[in-house]
């Protein structure tokens, strides 16, 4: 196995920092989960320090999907850090962690009338919109309510194939997230969504998919939105100040996953974006990224305790947790 953050092996034994797996199972028993809270805050810094710009504001955004709970929020909330939502049980946690409800943005395909009702109510700071019925829902929600200026951003998808698993891809032209750069009608909702009196459009949302090794990949993305938001402008005469460029960045599972180094990538990536931004005169305020599992994941282990070992007169070995 690979160790990451502050695991090592002592004595045939696993320990993380000051602590050894096989004490730390003793005494709260298995299954366990365990956070290496000093690596995990020394990732976090990572990404503070190297996704940073003198030529807008950044920020990064723990897509909590990777792995949410009250503790979870509360490190990223003390660590300075945006979160997103994807439900109103993931909304109901983060609000009982007394999370800065304007640094909450609250994502999904599928927001139930109760869940955009709970989060227009503890004034989130940012709704994704995904659809054009969500759109008018959100919009006649707000109406009732007498509700105005809640802070919005659309999902695009601008089409990019990134080379990642089909099961988890998000950009194809017929995904189920977000509305197609290509399509015309994107531009009408756009306008409606501009236009509302209930809404403050901040800018557009794209996310090219989960695990993704090739840089190049990233690039092309921010390339496609800069281009979109130059058309956008350019026809509809309004100014784009955000751009939430997503996540997907690569991991190590196995040997065979080859994940780049985040540090040098994040000063590639500000290079590359602040190259669009500056070539096409855009306006853009703010960029924000959604690191998720690339975050979190080398910092936390399961803890298992084997109950079983059989082996089957067909060959294939089991082992039973």
């Amino acid at each position: 196995m690979k160790l990451f953050g502050n695991m090592y092996i002592d004595n045939n034994t696993i320990n993380i920092g000051n602590y050894s797996v096989n004490e730390l199972a003793k005494k709260y028993k298995t299954p366990l989960y365990i956070i290496d809270e000093e690596g995990l805050i020394k990732n976090i810094e990572k990404y503070k320090n190297n996704f940073k710009s003198d030529k807008f504001e950044t920020e990064v955004i723990y897509a909590s999907k990777a792995l949410l709970n009250t503790y979870m929020a509360k490190i990223i909330k003390d660590n300075n850090l945006c979160i997103d939502v994807v439900s109103g049980g993931e909304l109901f946690t983060v609000l009982k962690s007394n999370f800065d409800t304007s640094k909450i943005y609250f994502h999904g395909n599928n927001k139930l009338k109760e869940e955009l009702l709970l989060a227009i109510k503890h004034n989130i700071g940012t709704i994704i919109i995904d659809n054009i019925n969500e759109f008018h829902l959100l919009e006649k929600l707000l109406a009732e309510n007498n509700i105005k200026n809640q802070g919005v951003m659309l999902r695009v998808n601008p089409g990019i194939e990134a080379h990642t698993h089909k099961y988890i891809k998000t950009t194809k032209n017929d995904s189920k997230f977000g509305e197609s750069i290509f399509d015309s009608n994107t531009i009408e909702l756009i306008k409606n969504i501009a236009n509302s009196q209930y809404l403050h459009f901040k800018g557009f949302h794209c996310h090219i998919g989960s695990q993704i090794f090739e840089k190049e990949s990233f690039f092309k993305e921010v390339e496609v939105m800069t281009d979109f938001i130059v058309e956008v402008q350019n026809k509809l005469s309004i100014t784009v100040n955000e751009l939430n460029l997503g996540g997907g960045f690569g991991i190590y599972y196995t040997e065979e996953d080859k994940p780049f180094e985040i540090s040098s990538f994040l000063n590639e990536y500000i290079k590359v974006i602040e190259k669009n931004i500056s070539n096409k005169n855009l306006d853009i305020k703010k960029v924000q990224i959604e690191p998720g599992r690339s975050l979190v994941c080398n910092y936390g282990s399961t803890l298992y305790t084997v109950g079983n070992i059989k082996n089957t007169f067909g060959g294939k070995n089991y082992i039973f947790v």
